[in-house]
């Protein structure tokens, strides 16, 4: 492995590697040794090369695969690492939203402390976290296109996509972000023939 210095500088352009090099998860079912390193399963590596470099991504998922937790370290990669960019973290309710976040806080603390020296967090905020000195920030939302009219967003993450009403309200108002650079992600179990469900097979087309 590398120096821990060295291996902090490849990650800032390379996220498979700080993915499994540094982030860990929580898991809630194991109450002996609850928080573990991110494993290097097949489909989680396939992921994390995804997730860099694709504009545009849907993903839909099981239960327990951990794609929540990979979307989470994506988040933190892109905000933490590189200058003035400004991630949202979109569920269906506002607490839902924040409790994705929490991975994020979590994945963060569980840094190495020479990185957290080196890209030190604002005081976390209900809904937020910031890294001032860098100016960027990730950003805790409801479902709806409001608060996604109003910032030009680098990564918008929405989560749970198929269960929000307002799912393709939103997609409209960040096309946007997309059009001048910015990414979406999309992740979400199955649920039924809605705007998910036509956008993940392409039926009509999100282009």
């Amino acid at each position: 492995m590398l120096k821990e210095e060295e291996a902090i500088r490849r990650s800032v352009n390379d996220f498979p590697y700080f993915l499994f090099t540094f982030c860990y998860t929580l898991d809630e079912h194991d109450s002996k040794a609850p928080v573990k390193k991110v494993p290097k399963k097949e489909y989680i590596v396939d992921l994390s090369n995804l997730f860099p470099s694709e504009k545009l991504l849907l993903v839909e998922k099981s239960r327990q695969m951990m794609v929540t937790w990979i979307a989470c370290a994506y988040a933190l990669w892109v905000a933490l690492l590189h200058d003035g960019k400004r991630v949202f973290l979109q569920s269906k309710k506002e607490k839902d939203a924040n409790a994705i976040l929490d991975r994020v806080k979590l994945i963060y603390d569980h840094l190495p402390e020479s990185m957290k020296l080196k890209y030190p967090t604002d005081p976390p905020a209900y809904c937020r976290m910031k890294w001032g000195k860098r100016n960027s920030i990730i950003e805790a939302i409801p479902q709806g296109a409001d608060q996604l009219r109003q910032y030009t967003a680098s990564l918008i993450i929405s989560d749970e996509m198929a269960f929000q009403e307002a799912a393709e309200e939103a997609f409209i108002a960040c096309k946007p972000s997309l059009t001048g650079g910015g990414q979406f992600i999309g992740i979400s179990t199955p649920n039924f023939k809605n705007f998910w469900y036509r956008c993940a097979r392409d039926i009509e087309g999100i282009n």
